[in-house]
């Protein structure tokens, strides 16, 4: 995810940094060294405390923790003194960890100069960045608390600051809205048109190379225009492989403060726009595939014009891409349905981000896999209400292949949280460099 915003910010690099004293660039490193920080400081004390609980007596282990734990004074033989005489090592190591977490505040304690160093920035740049990251205690007394469930101002500011000293509690966190931090910054620099441009050509290219890296063999076309009943259509991607064909479409907006608030209107507004006009305009070309190879002339020069003959096409697989986040949106079809925001007949195709549709990539190394799972997404987020993300889905579909009669037939909802595990074992060990072995198809070599 780092990667993907760091590479459609760049071209902006210049304008933020004469605005705000840095750029999107510098902002993403300094994050990068904010996370691995955190983690070798909580991995390091995680290591410590299990060497000091290894002692098989409660000297041992008192001594050890009064010596080696940083943050901890005072006599451990008083301490020896006033434990229970019949205290287990066990209830013993339990009430040091408490104690020990109480320092857990102080790893979470941000020194510009640390950041600096490791990113080889000027330490009031990297203060600038972590206070544009951070706000006062109590700045957000008085904000209205039915807000914050859905637009909380911690997801684009997670750090409190007073005057420089930084803490950050999970910066783990500040990747996932990124996106939202660097619009609202470029918003304040005057770019934010200059952002939208980028981000619509970024998503464009960057969907042709992932396709083009999960069906090599494919012919893969961006950009395709065509006509339909005198009104000029666009199709943002199309893949032949095989006798299969691909369509993708492109979408790169961005759901607004407004509908996180709770707005019905606006919510509405980008369910339409980006979620509904997709997916029409892939089923719009699917069904003028089926006409053509049912004869209409119409239907034929469309296809002509597109340089396949449909009548060598035996299966249309549809995915929608996005930019931002809002695939668990998509995936609430049942819901947007009754609500009336999406036809009652239109299917939707699987909506997932650009860094879903790379991890989809990494997993199903087979094109013929690629193009089956997301066939089976569609079906099945079709057939009933299911509770879950992207990775999620994939994840069933290693076990199962989404293959569950019971809720394809509609008469059970599913919940399928959680089986991503292997998947995001498979990630999180590969991005802490030690890597684990790739999750496959169940019964597959």
């Amino acid at each position: 995810m780092l990667r993907i915003v760091r590479s459609w910010h760049e071209p902006l690099d210049r304008a933020l940094e004469v605005h705000h004293g840095f750029s999107a660039s510098d902002l993403i490193s300094t994050i990068e060294k904010m996370v691995s920080l955190h983690q070798k400081r909580l991995g390091d004390r995680f290591i410590l405390l299990k060497d000091i609980f290894k002692g098989r007596t409660k000297k041992k282990i008192v001594h050890d923790f009064f010596v080696r734990y940083e943050g901890v004074a005072g006599d451990p033989a008083e301490l020896l003194d006033s434990l229970p005489k019949r205290m287990s090592l066990r209830s013993l190591r339990m009430m040091l960890q408490v104690h020990a977490d109480r320092w857990l505040m102080m790893e979470m304690l941000i020194d510009p100069s640390i950041i600096a160093a490791q990113t080889g920035q000027p330490v009031a740049k990297v203060v600038t960045i972590l206070r544009s990251l951070s706000m006062v205690p109590g700045c957000l007394e008085d904000s209205d608390t039915q807000h914050l469930f859905l637009a909380n101002p911690v997801w684009q500011k997670p750090g409190l600051h007073d005057g420089d000293d930084f803490l950050f509690f999970i910066p783990q966190s500040i990747p996932a809205f990124l996106p939202v931090i660097l619009r609202d910054l470029s918003e304040k620099a005057g770019i934010v048109d200059d952002l939208d441009r980028r981000k619509s050509t970024y998503l464009e290219d960057e969907i042709s190379k992932v396709v083009r890296t999960a069906l090599p063999s494919a012919c893969v076309k961006s950009g395709v225009k065509w006509q339909w009943q005198g009104v000029q259509y666009d199709t943002d991607l199309l893949a032949t492989f095989d006798r299969i064909l691909l369509i993708a479409e492109a979408k790169s907006g961005s759901v607004s403060s407004s509908a996180l608030r709770g707005s019905p209107k606006a919510l509405k507004q980008h369910v339409k726009r980006l979620i509904v006009e997709p997916a029409e305009q892939s089923a719009r070309l699917t069904g003028i595939l089926k006409l053509a190879t049912e004869g209409n002339s119409d239907a034929l020069a469309v296809a002509a014009g597109l340089g396949f003959d449909p009548h060598n096409i035996d299966a249309v697989v549809r995915i929608s891409v996005t930019l931002d986040d809002f695939s668990t949106m998509a995936m609430s079809e049942f819901e947007l349905k009754r609500a009336g925001w999406i036809p009652q007949d239109l299917k939707l195709p699987p909506t997932l981000n650009l860094a879903e549709l790379g991890s989809c990539v990494d997993i199903l190394s087979d094109p013929l896999d690629f193009l089956n799972y997301f066939a089976a997404r569609e079906r099945l987020q079709g057939a009933t209400p299911i509770f879950g993300y992207e990775m999620d889905y994939l994840g069933m579909y290693l076990e199962n292949g989404l293959d569950l009669p019971e809720l394809l037939a509609g008469t059970h909802s599913g919940m399928i949280a959680g089986m991503s595990f292997a998947i995001d074992r498979y990630f999180l060990s590969r991005d802490t460099g030690s890597p684990v072995a790739k999750p496959r198809i169940l019964g597959k070599q």
